[in-house]
This record gives structure tokens, C-alpha cells and sequence, in this order.
């Protein structure tokens, strides 16, 4: 069976949206859902990067095809989009 990669966001240059969940993988990396159906995880582990449901996120994009995610202007972490 072949592995199917996740959707790109090609056109997406920032969003802001509630979380719906958080949680955390085998890896330490927080997974998010978000209000409006997609998922995003966290790049590399970051405990100082805390958000909870309810919390509006803004995603904007960076160089070379990343993406960050942020609560505020002090706490922002690297994520990729899972679903």
C-alpha cells in the first residue's frame, strides 16, 4: 500500500483559528485540531509552547515551506499540517 503524504497548504499565508484539541504523540510533539477540521503538529518538541482549547492560534508561513504557530507575540512553535 502506498503511503499517502499529507495536504500541502501552498497558498496559505497566515490563519487564525480556534483549538479544538491538543494532545501529545509517542514523541513528545503536541498534535493540534483545530475549529475549522485541520491538523497540525508540532515540528520539534517544545514544552514552553502551551496552548489549550479554546485558545486562538495564528499560523503563518516562513521560509522554505515551514509554517509557525503562535498564542501570542512571546510563544510561537514550528508545525506542519497532518490532515
Amino acid at each position: 500500500m502506498q503511503r499517502q503524504s499529507p495536504p500541502s497548504a501552498p497558498d496559505l499565508k497566515e490563519l487564525r483559528a480556534k483549538i479544538q484539541e491538543v494532545w501529545a504523540n509517542s514523541t513528545g510533539r503536541e498534535l493540534f485540531t483545530l475549529e475549522n477540521g485541520q491538523m497540525w503538529r508540532q515540528v520539534e518538541p517544545d514544552a514552553n509552547f502551551r496552548v489549550k482549547p479554546g485558545d486562538t492560534v495564528h499560523i503563518t508561513k516562513g521560509a522554505l515551506g515551514s509554517y509557525f504557530m503562535s498564542v501570542n507575540a512571546h510563544m510561537s512553535t514550528r508545525v506542519s499540517r497532518t490532515h
